[in-house]
C-alpha cells in the first residue's frame, strides 16, 4: 500500500464517528480499565449525541463509564 492510498483512508476521530457510528449501532470497545481506552472517539460519541448504543467490551474502563454517563448506551456486553 502506498502512502497516498494510506492518506486517503485517514480521517478525523469526528469524521470517522460521524461516518460509522449511528444511532443503536453495536460497537466494540478495546481498552483494559485505565490502560488504552479511545477516549477521543468516546468524547466524539457524546459530542455527536449518538445514542442507544450496544456497547461490547472487555472489562469496565473510563470509556464505558463516560458512555453510559452521558446516556448513550442501551445494552452493555463485557467478556
Amino acid at each position: 500500500m502506498t502512502d497516498s492510498e494510506i492518506k486517503d483512508k485517514l480521517m478525523t476521530p469526528e469524521e470517522a464517528i460521524r461516518k460509522f457510528v449511528k444511532n443503536g449501532s453495536q460497537i466494540a470497545i478495546g481498552g483494559f480499565t485505565i490502560n488504552r481506552n479511545p477516549m477521543g472517539l468516546t468524547y466524539e460519541i457524546v459530542r455527536q449525541g449518538i445514542k442507544d448504543l450496544h456497547l461490547v467490551c472487555h472489562s469496565n474502563g473510563q470509556a464505558l463509564d463516560i458512555l453510559i454517563g452521558a446516556g448513550c448506551v442501551r445494552r452493555v456486553g463485557i467478556g
